[in-house]
């Protein structure tokens, strides 16, 4: 038998059974690909990868470039040092398609330490408004 018989007879099969393919489950390919990369299924890393995945509206697309894509974000976020490379070698992709992925699920941002997030700006200034604010108030009092 060769590889195109052998599929022959397996759609043969699945139609004569009546056999549906189930839909992949991308959490599992998150807990496979993340432990191909060495961590534990219990990991805060994979919670956060799979929390991104069951919010991603692109649930029937490419189940397991989903799945790299928000590995590689979770893990990023986690301060866990990954190349796109070794995530695309471990889910058998290209780079290209984990950079699509990634900013389909959100993307990942690298923020300098040094640099003041914005939300961080934007919080001070509020906080030096109401101290003027209050000050104001004390001296239209007195």
């Amino acid at each position: 038998l060769d590889a195109r018989q052998i599929l022959e007879y397996h759609h043969k099969l699945v139609r004569e059974l009546g056999l549906r393919a189930r839909a992949p489950d991308i959490p599992a390919y998150v807990i496979y690909f993340a432990g191909r990369l060495g961590l534990t299924p219990d990991s805060p890393t994979i919670k956060h990868a799979i929390r991104l995945v069951e919010l991603s509206p692109n649930q029937n697309a490419s189940p397991h470039c989903v799945a790299a894509a928000a590995l590689y974000i979770a893990m990023k976020t986690s301060g866990i040092n990954v190349t796109q490379r070794l995530i695309c070698r471990v889910a058998n992709m290209s780079e290209i398609s984990l950079r699509h992925w990634a900013t389909r699920l959100g993307g990942y941002y690298v923020r300098d330490a040094r640099m003041p997030s914005i939300a961080g700006v934007v919080a001070s200034l509020e906080d030096e408004r109401e101290e003027e604010s209050a000050e104001s108030e004390k001296d239209a009092e007195s």
